[in-house]
């Protein structure tokens, strides 16, 4: 699916580019890649509920974390419901990814809000960190399987229409929902988030009196790491030299392709990792970057990567899935790619991806 939706996205996108934005056309390319961001974030919350989501781990602040989704949680709510926030100042951080936790707590805020309705209400967010014992691991969604330690914990609490027992049951199902155009797909999307990141859940609700989510997270001594990249470098860069683009999709191929030429890079195709390879192997003296996609015939991205790498380490690779990052570091042992990037992406996000790797190699 996530293979369909990058060529049906990047077409949209390159479409675009074509287009002029007052044209009739303009609005229906425009719906077709929302469409698509649509379906694509419906595969995410599949493949989260699966466990197998994308994860891109890094240390979180998770107080700094909220306060920059002030906008979005705001606009995620009416006018109705008034907001609090209590964020503990002392807060370790946490391992995760910054995507996912940001689904995890929208999910949450915009479950509160369809709780609360058209009344007034109040949705409150707080942060908090402590050493959770056995005793109280064991009474969690998934905290049977964690160890005694330090965690954070964030909690989201309404004082909505609650839920009875059967519904508390039933809430972490997947497809299970209350509302007439849900997909049942956000809250089993949020408890396999958790189980990804090694966290628990627990749920606190009564009829008439509200419901709280509080999660746990594994605490890290692990230290901040500031962005230094800003969008504006991003956005006026420009690429110079070759890319090998390996990917037995024709049509992924091909947007990627239209894609790295729009940076200005040359670009080399193949179709599958035996044929990458041996391209890398003529040509990797030019090359600035490869985009290999994981899961291909005749030789998988890994086995070619681990080719690459004996042929020359100085060429940073990119790899690219349907799948995600975690089911690629099963398979990666040892040497991994300098970057990850799933599918389906977008323009910018590749640009972006490709900035940063040469960047880094220029460092």
């Amino acid at each position: 699916m996530n293979n369909l939706l990058a060529a049906i996205m990047g077409n949209a996108e390159l479409a675009r580019i074509k287009v002029d934005m007052q044209s009739p056309a303009a609005e229906h390319i425009e719906n077709i890649i929302g469409s698509c961001d649509h379906a694509a974030e419906l595969c995410k919350q599949m493949l989260a509920y699966a466990g197998k989501g994308s994860y891109e781990l890094e240390v979180i602040n998770l107080n700094e974390l909220i306060k920059s989704m002030g906008k979005l949680i705001r606009a995620s709510v009416g006018s109705n419901i008034s907001l609090k926030m209590k964020l503990d100042g002392d807060l370790p951080g946490i391992e995760g990814d910054l995507a996912q936790v940001q689904q995890l707590l929208l999910n949450f805020i915009v479950n509160s809000a369809d709780a609360i309705g058209k009344g007034t209400g109040e949705i409150k967010i707080s942060t908090g960190a402590k050493f959770v014992m056995r005793e109280i691991l064991d009474q969690l969604y998934n905290g049977k399987e964690l160890p005694e330690r330090e965690y954070v914990i964030i909690e989201v609490r309404d004082n909505g229409c609650g839920m009875d027992q059967a519904l508390q049951a039933r809430i972490f199902d997947p497809f299970f929902t209350t509302k007439e155009t849900g997909s049942g797909l956000g809250l089993s999307a949020v408890l396999g988030i958790v189980c990804g990141h090694y966290g628990a859940i627990q749920l606190f609700s009564e009829p008439g009196r509200g419901t709280a989510f509080r999660v746990y997270f594994p605490a890290t001594d692990q230290s901040f790491k500031e962005k230094i990249v800003t969008t504006m470098e991003v956005e006026v860069w420009h690429g110079d030299g070759t890319v090998l683009i390996v990917d037995d999709d024709l049509r992924v191929r091909s947007v990627a392709s239209a894609f790295i030429q729009n940076l200005e890079f040359d670009v080399l195709t193949a179709d599958d990792g035996k044929e990458g390879l041996a391209l890398f192997k003529e040509h990797h003296k030019k090359l600035v970057a490869v985009l290999l996609d994981m899961t291909m015939p005749v030789m998988g991205g890994v086995d070619a990567m681990i080719g690459m790498r004996e042929i020359d380490r100085s060429v940073p690779i990119v790899l690219v899935s349907g799948y995600s990052e975690t089911e690629a570091g099963l398979l990666v042992s040892g040497d991994r790619p300098n970057a990850f990037l799933q599918k389906p992406f977008k323009a910018k996000v590749l640009k972006s991806t490709l900035y940063e790797i040469m960047r880094e190699q220029a460092d």
